[in-house]
């Protein structure tokens, strides 16, 4: 064996050996971790309990105005309201009683999540007169 074939044998384990490591290193950096994966998981989650809770009280909200604009339509008792009116009164407070408890549960969700989230946390969202 020659000293070019040493020469020759020893740039091409250098040129596997960095092709290997750069491989490697390619692979490392393009597909994800477990760890980053599951801090992904966790925030996607807490983004979509966000999402559902603000959809929650957008509806509590719409439900809020609709029962104060019968209210005053028809006074605070809705006595002098027809029949019709007086159901679908009653059948929003109990949409609005529903959607309070599932937005509860939102606020359970987020706690056990590790968000620190309080019972007055959105408390500006909520309709006022």
């Amino acid at each position: 064996m020659t000293l070019l074939d040493a020469g020759k044998m020893t740039s091409a384990a250098v040129v596997v050996v960095t092709a290997l490591y750069s491989g490697g290193t390619f692979i490392d950096a393009r597909f994800a971790k477990t760890n980053e994966v599951k801090g992904l998981q966790s925030s996607m989650r807490l983004t979509n309990l966000r999402l559902e809770e603000k959809i929650l009280v957008d509806r509590t909200v719409a439900i809020q105005h609709r029962m104060w604009s019968l209210e005053d339509r028809y006074s605070r008792d809705l006595v002098t309201a027809p029949p019709a009116v007086k159901e679908e009164y009653r059948q929003m407070v109990v949409d609005l009683a529903d959607i309070q408890k599932q937005i509860a549960a939102l606020m359970d969700a987020y706690r056990a999540g590790g968000y620190n989230a309080s019972d007055e946390y959105y408390h500006y969202e909520r309709p006022r007169r």
